[in-house]
């Protein structure tokens, strides 16, 4: 998936992608908004990333803020006052460029020297979110070459915005960013919960975001944008998903009420949501994949199911579609553990020994029991062939839920919570001088990455 290099090797048309992906018009634009929004000195954008983490403090939420690792070493001071101030920290790359256009061995290397800066400057990071939410399969790859735990790289498009509501020009814009930068998965075909690549955990990041509703759309009524960010949150709240809700520090002043409704509305008592920093989703990820069912006949129509889990989980019994008393939308809620289960077959998802493994891995994700049989008759659901020939996440939980069978199930969050919600924000530049830098680093970033080897290896033996 190369792109083609300009002179040499080492370089990438930085106006060839900005032009791609922005167009003309917005270009121009762009560039009157950097110097409205930044500054010569950092006293600016440090006063809009204080701002946001304010406003979400009041409702404790955390942000995981992702930076390029280079700015760590321009301003450590100010990032380490950040973590001061409660915030976790993701990576954005070494340098901003699009990791699509770089090798997979230019994607460790960058991926490790943004590490060693991270460690250098005492800051814990252990996930990854690409420059431009653009990654390919070598990105996770090399994610796990690198040894991060989780990144936030799959892109999520909720159906919530209608064209004939925005001026032709501003919805052009809002189009190339979907076909020229995101690339995003469509709602109908994504479901927003963690999934594993590879040993990696990814937690889809969900749009429209800030940049298309301000900068694309033009949209200046803050109640505008809440409602929209209203709309795919009760989207996500519905299916049980996690909302990862992603801005650009710099606009915060247009989005600031927006953010503060948002937060709001999202506490709500009775929506119990899990306001979470990611990397507090990773680990419950992390656990919840080693929970299992254990289902052995205890007599005459009787089984006896151990759950083993932690107390944190919440066991759901699937009973048939409205079928009356239940406790959470179509499922019972299992306070004992072990129980005793009533009932001529096990509560549990048959699949035959040739089912894919993906098959698996997407049970797994949605937390369902299942087992590898070739006896259907034992079974409450048995997924035969036709059953299992869709890979989508989506597809297999209506499949399942839309049928009659009674089927035992972790469900996605723990302590209880319906859906899970985490706020993260993107840090690209902190003055004008870095979008200097900026354009230097996307077109040289292995000569960038060489020069910083160097330097290291120079300290190194003056040591």
């Amino acid at each position: 998936m190369n792109m083609s290099k300009d002179k040499s090797d080492n370089t990438i048309s930085y106006k060839k992608f900005l032009f791609t992906t922005k167009g003309f018009s917005l270009l121009s634009k762009r560039v009157f908004l950097i110097f409205k929004r930044f500054g010569f000195d950092v006293k600016k954008i440090d006063r809009c990333i204080l701002n946001y983490v304010h406003i979400l403090r009041k409702y404790n939420c955390r942000p995981t803020l992702f930076t390029t690792a280079v700015l760590l070493t321009r301003y450590p001071s100010i990032f380490k006052n950040y973590l001061k101030e409660g915030v976790e920290f993701g990576c954005h790359g070494l340098v901003h460029v699009d990791y699509t256009q770089l090798s997979f061995e230019d994607q460790v290397k960058q991926m490790n020297g943004a590490r060693t800066f991270f460690q250098e400057c005492a800051i814990p990071c252990h996930g990854f979110r690409p420059p431009y939410l653009k990654w390919c399969h070598a990105t996770t790859r090399a994610l796990g070459e690198a040894h991060y735990e989780w990144s936030s790289n799959q892109v999520i498009l909720w159906d919530v915005l209608k064209q004939d509501d925005f001026k032709e020009r501003h919805w052009s814009d809002y189009q190339k960013s979907i076909t020229d930068l995101y690339l995003p998965q469509h709602e109908d075909r994504a479901y927003p919960l963690p999934n594993e690549r590879e040993g990696i955990i990814d937690i889809p990041v969900s749009i429209p975001d800030d940049e298309i509703f301000i900068d694309r759309l033009r949209i200046t009524n803050q109640e505008h944008i809440f409602e929209y960010w209203k709309a795919i949150f009760d989207k996500i709240y519905q299916s049980g998903g996690v909302f990862v809700h992603t801005t650009h520090h710099e606009r915060i002043s247009y989005f600031n009420d927006a953010l503060d409704a948002l937060l709001k509305y999202v506490t709500n008592a009775k929506n119990s949501t899990w306001i979470a920093t990611l990397q507090e989703i990773y680990q419950w990820w992390k656990e919840r994949n080693t929970f299992s069912f254990k289902i052995e006949k205890s007599g005459e129509d009787e089984y006896c199911v151990q759950c083993n889990c932690s107390p944190r989980a919440t066991v759901l019994l699937k009973r048939q579609f409205n079928s009356a008393g239940c406790s959470w939308d179509n499922y019972h809620v299992i306070q004992d553990r072990p129980f005793i289960y009533r009932g001529t077959r096990k509560p549990a998802i048959g699949i035959p020994a040739n089912a894919p493994d993906e098959l698996q891995s997407n049970l797994r994700s949605l937390g369902f029991a299942y087992e590898i049989s070739s006896r259907q008759e034992d079974y409450e659901m048995f997924l035969d062939e036709k059953q299992y020939a869709s890979n989508n996440l989506r597809d297999l939980l209506e499949f399942i839920e839309s049928s009659s069978g009674t089927v035992l199930r972790f469900w996605n969050w723990p302590d209880g919570h319906k859906c899970a919600f985490s706020a993260s924000s993107d840090v690209d530049s902190i003055t004008l001088f870095d979008f200097y830098y900026r354009a230097k680093e996307f077109t040289n970033y292995r000569v960038f990455i060489k020069t910083e080897e160097q330097s290291r290896d120079k300290e190194k033996n003056k040591i």
